[in-house]
């Protein structure tokens, strides 16, 4: 059995005094992991890994970029700019 379930067993395995003194924490930005982290390492300070975060924001911005680029006609000049050029906008 794997998953949230199996996190928090692992989590409860660490003695109290241990866990209230953890002060930091560092995840993905899988919700289920951070209601865990908060109730088990209520003390601590979550923080999103850099390599997640950064995925978080690259993929939001293609998200924008393809809703724009495909405001243009298919055969377009700025469609094909936008397509063509995203790597200079990141």
């Amino acid at each position: 059995m794997g998953g949230v379930g199996f996190v928090e067993r692992y989590f409860y395995s660490i003695p109290w005094e241990e866990r209230k003194n953890v002060k930091y924490i560092i995840s993905d930005m899988y919700y289920p992991y951070r209601s865990v982290i908060k109730k088990l390492f209520p003390n601590s300070t979550y923080i999103v890994d850099v390599f997640h975060y950064t995925r978080y924001v690259c993929d939001a911005f293609q998200s924008v970029r393809i809703k724009i680029q495909n405001k243009f006609p298919s055969n377009s000049k700025e469609k094909k700019k936008i397509k063509n050029n995203w790597k200079l906008l990141s």
